[in-house]
Order: C-alpha cells, then sequence, then structure tokens
C-alpha cells in the first residue's frame, strides 16, 4: 500500500476535523496549495509543498499565516508534519469560539 505524503496526510486531517479549505493550482510551481479558511470563511493560513518551500526535499510541509499557538503570523514555517500543522489549526478554531 502506497504511504500517504504529509500533503495527503492534512487533507486527511483538515477532512477528519471538520475544516474548512480550498485546494487551489499554483500555476507557477505546477503544484497544489491549500488555502485554510476559518470557521466563518476568512483566509487563516496557506500551506505548500513545492521546489521552493522550506522542508520540501523531506516531504514537508510550509505554512505562511499561523504560528505554533494559532496567532497570526506572517512569517512562513517549514519543515512542518501534517500533524504539526493541523494542531496550529485546531487552536487557531478554539481561539474563534
Amino acid at each position: 500500500m502506497k504511504k500517504l505524503t504529509e500533503f495527503e496526510n492534512l487533507i486527511a486531517l483538515l477532512n477528519i476535523g471538520k475544516v474548512n479549505y480550498e485546494i487551489v493550482f499554483q500555476q507557477a510551481f505546477g503544484t497544489p496549495q491549500i488555502i485554510i479558511l476559518s470557521s466563518k470563511g476568512k483566509r487563516i493560513g496557506d500551506v505548500v509543498c513545492n521546489r521552493l518551500s522550506y522542508g520540501h526535499k523531506h516531504g514537508l510541509l510550509e505554512i505562511l499565516g499561523l504560528d505554533r499557538n494559532g496567532n497570526p503570523s506572517e512569517e512562513p514555517e517549514g519543515y512542518l508534519t501534517a500533524d504539526a500543522i493541523f494542531n496550529r489549526i485546531v487552536r487557531a478554531y478554539l481561539k474563534e469560539e
């Protein structure tokens, strides 16, 4: 059985957690990008794994928009697993309640 990529793992976690998201195709890189939306539909983060993202050579993800505590951030952070990113999203969703 084929092992899922971190990108695929994140999509599975988002679906299980009923997180709002969109997948768009990045023309410049030829790869998909996940746009994370708040429960109110506001864009709160972007996740990528492309040739310029931090960690892509190891199959890891980069996020822009959320720090490790689920707070807004303008600094991209890479070398992250799907679980690490999902934890940030959960913290952001909990702050909305």
